[in-house]
């Protein structure tokens, strides 16, 4: 199961909002693995300063979500890392592109991610929020669950 904090939906939707005309998006962080089937997001970044948005590409700011995700290892005394991407697409019902797919699964075969299988998260104009992940060279769509604590 997919937990999500109710604080990173609301901070992820807020970010949306503001970029209404171009892509953005950043990093999901928090707790467990999806393979194990218990993966609790906690924390999120934004885009960054030197991030790209365009209306139909995003490139995140790579050096900010990673002092980001550094700083959140540190306060969570390593209980929290990386755990996937999250983005927004100009689609009403949101679907990985075969850049996100591709995406996914060069995360999911660098060791230096922490991780066996990433979390995508993809907001679309509408605000519906969809949650994937990989199977094969294909991206399924995950159901998930929003609680209210960003702490368990």
């Amino acid at each position: 199961m997919i937990r999500i904090s109710k604080q990173v939906i609301i901070g992820i939707q807020t970010i949306t909002t503001y970029d209404r005309e171009t892509e953005t998006g950043g990093i999901l962080i928090g707790k467990g693995s999806v393979k194990d089937g218990n993966v609790f997001i906690t924390h999120f970044t934004g885009p960054g300063p030197r991030s790209i948005k365009k209306r139909y590409f995003f490139s995140r700011d790579t050096e900010y979500c990673q002092r980001e995700l550094d700083s959140i290892v540190l306060q969570t005394k390593g209980e929290c890392d990386y755990l996937g991407e999250w983005h927004k697409h100009f689609e009403k019902k949101p679907r990985p592109s075969m850049q996100d797919i591709s995406t996914m699964g060069k995360i999911n075969a660098n060791d230096s991610y922490h991780i066996d299988d990433c979390v995508m998260l993809i907001i679309g104009s509408s605000g519906a929020i969809l949650a994937y992940q990989l199977y094969g060279t294909s991206a399924i769509s995950v159901p998930f669950q929003v609680v209210d604590d960003a702490i368990e």
